[in-house]
């Protein structure tokens, strides 16, 4: 059936529609978004609303009567992995047209199990809140999750969308297919990526070329990357896969004579699809009443137009001139430099001070010189430090401060709200949401009870930090010994001579541990071999396992000093 038979009400929102697309919504909580799909977008057969939390799926069963959307989103109690597993051997028509993951942390035992649910070009939306892992704060815990290694560095926010997009590539490889960004965010405290997935055998052996290495100096914080592989075409129009050369440093920077650091491998194609951006940002402006964030909506999609779609990574402004001592000038000045001696450049969405430039290294270092010497003062540039190194090269490019007509970018000349402050102060992720025990029949007298106010008009989130701790200091004021009502291990055992006045730790006198060999403390056995302790069969304890002076007990004494 095509679109143009279908009358305008049928294909309108909140209608069911047999021909339209299937939505797969695998931790929906309460389901919000699932009817948000259900009520505000046209063409839609149906949305499958899951979770694995049976007082969630009741919520979800009772938001979607409350919405009248129950022709559309099915309650789905399961494990989303498992689930979208189950579709996997599915024919290609009867897998899901969207899949949306939003998760708690992070989604990385997802992805595998949903680059195969998804159909041929269907649209994968993929949300990470493990900003921390992302963005250097364990690299090993990165490697581990999405199969990169992250870099504390300025970039790190963009570093983070791509390590994401390597790990969807790498899971989708797997399968004879391959991403397609068209739009990739980073936002808040988190990172939102919306990807089409593409069956290809053939695309799908230039993923090599598609990601990198990063080796980023640990002093002046240049950054240089290296392929994984490179796709040739010969003259009798032939391509051909081949492995890179490199690396392309040498052991160490060749501006400060410092280490590098390596991340990645990463995803080194183009984070937005610039066709895509434009449809959204003209649906933004034919219906910009109906969006309360459209102002913000609409200034960072603009921005992402802007942005250079080949050039990985950027530089910092105030970061770079910070390292050898220089004041960081207006960013249209160094932009209008960077023009001038026939580069690129553009701002970044993930940070304000963003320089992406497709010009090298050198270039950069020799505008920063320029910039010194304009200064006309001396650097505070400390024998041996990476300032006196890079400063005390000339500059090969004598650089052009004079304003570029392009140098100031759209975004900004229009006004546009382009980078939002936090609407309040801690602005962050909550704790995760905990197991609650309620009465069911409480979720049936309907959501509006759940959060209900006190009477001083107090939320009970506000409320709930303000007691937090208080019940569990009381009790402990209540009753001191109440940590000391727990056997210790030896009780378990049948083998403790203190009785029913035993406690885990024998503490009624601040009695010490016992000291291994060479202390000198009378009663106390002190073991120097197994077999003192232990019989030679398991479990063929002798009589002699317990130290004689029961004031000084202790699970194992031959190694425990005494405090």
């Amino acid at each position: 059936m095509e679109q143009n038979d279908v009358s305008e009400d049928t294909f309108a929102p909140g209608k069911y529609w047999e021909d339209g697309i299937t939505i797969f919504e695998g931790l929906s909580a309460s389901g919000l978004r699932s009817i948000r799909f259900a009520l505000e977008l046209p063409g839609i057969k149906q949305v499958l609303s899951n979770d694995m939390s049976h007082e969630a799926v009741e919520y979800i069963k009772l938001n979607v009567g409350h919405n009248d959307v129950g022709h559309i989103v099915k309650p789905s109690q399961s494990d989303a992995a498992a689930y979208m597993y189950s579709y996997a051997s599915k024919r290609e028509r009867e897998k899901f047209d969207v899949i949306d993951l939003d998760p708690y942390g992070s989604p990385a035992i997802f992805l595998d199990a949903a680059v195969q649910a998804l159909k041929d070009g269907g649209l994968l939306c993929v949300t990470c809140t493990d900003t921390a892992v992302l963005c250097g704060n364990g690299a090993e815990t990165c490697f581990a999750k999405y199969g990169g290694m992250s870099l504390k560095a300025k970039y790190c926010h963009e570093m983070a969308l791509r390590l994401l997009l390597n790990s969807l590539e790498s899971h989708a490889a797997q399968y004879s297919r391959y991403i397609v960004p068209v739009l990739c965010i980073s936002a808040d405290f988190y990172i939102r990526v919306f990807v089409r997935l593409f069956t290809s055998a053939k695309r799908t052996k230039s993923t090599a070329s598609k990601r990198a290495l990063v080796y980023h100096c640990t002093g002046c914080e240049t950054f240089n990357l290296q392929h994984m592989g490179k796709v040739i075409t010969t003259e009798q129009n032939n391509t051909l896969y081949k492995n890179s050369t490199g690396p392309p440093v040498t052991l160490t920077c060749r501006h400060c004579s410092n280490p590098h650091h390596i991340g990645g491998p990463m995803w080194v194609g183009p984070l937005y699809e610039t066709g895509f951006l434009g449809r959204i940002t003209e649906d933004v402006l034919d219906r910009w009443d109906a969006f309360k964030t459209a102002k913000r909506i609409f200034g960072m999609l603009t921005m992402m137009i802007e942005e250079l779609p080949d050039a990985p990574l950027f530089y910092v402004l105030d970061k770079i001139c910070s390292v050898v001592h220089v004041s960081a000038p207006k960013i249209v000045k160094f932009r209008s430099a960077l023009l001038h001696a026939g580069f690129r450049v553009s701002g970044s969405h993930c940070n304000r001070g963003a320089i992406k430039t497709d010009a090298p290294s050198d270039a950069i270092w020799d505008i920063i010189r320029c910039l010194a010497k304009e200064e006309g003062k001396r650097t505070k540039a400390k024998p041996g430090s990476q300032a006196e190194a890079i400063l005390n090269k000339e500059p090969l490019l004598k650089a052009n401060f004079e304003k570029h007509p392009d140098a100031e970018p759209a975004s900004k000349k229009k006004g546009l709200l382009r980078f939002q402050t936090n609407p309040e102060p801690d602005w962050g992720p909550r704790p995760k949401a905990k197991k609650r025990h309620a009465d069911m029949s409480d979720i049936t007298e309907g959501v509006e009870g759940v959060m209900k106010q006190d009477d001083g008009g107090e939320d009970m989130i506000t409320k709930r930090l303000q007691n937090q701790g208080k019940k569990r200091k009381k009790k402990r004021q209540a009753n001191p010994d109440a940590l000391k009502r727990f056997p210790c291990k030896k009780m378990s055992r049948g083998e403790c001579t203190l009785g029913e006045s035993c406690r885990y730790s024998h503490d009624f006198d601040k009695v010490s541990r016992v000291k291994p060999a060479g202390t000198e403390q009378s009663g106390v056995k002190v073991v120097k071999n197994s077999d003192d302790l232990y019989g030679n069969k398991p479990h063929d304890y002798k009589d002699g396992m317990l130290a004689e002076d029961v004031s000084f007990q202790s699970d194992t004494p031959a190694y425990y000093k005494a405090f």
